[in-house]
């Protein structure tokens, strides 16, 4: 199989409960600190950053899948082991968005 093809699209929505989410501008340099973090923190990192990597350091947009992925570390529920993920995946979040993602899942 190949490689999906990623389409970049303006990022504006509104949950259910009325959290707004839309894509800032991002300062490159600092989200390609936080995403090295993130991967050297926690073992569990890897398929997120790079999709963070290859999305928004790379192509500069963010695909449903990621940002579906980054709000699960954002909000975990996990217990203690991902704790040190998660405060590195809400940074991210504010740095992207201005708010902590919450928990989003896929229809």
């Amino acid at each position: 199989m190949g490689k999906e093809k990623v389409i970049a699209v303006e990022l504006k929505m509104k949950t259910l409960d009325g959290v707004e989410i839309e894509l800032q501008e991002y300062n490159n340099n600092k989200l390609n600190e936080l995403i090295n973090e993130l991967r050297n923190q926690h073992i569990n990192a890897g398929s997120l950053c790079d999709n963070l990597d290859e999305e928004l350091i790379k192509q500069k947009g963010i695909s449903l899948p990621t940002l579906i992925q980054l709000s699960k570390w954002c909000d975990s529920h996990t217990g203690d082991s991902y704790v040190k993920g998660e405060s590195i995946a809400n940074e991210i979040s504010k740095l992207l968005f201005n708010t902590i993602l919450p928990r989003l899942k896929p229809k």
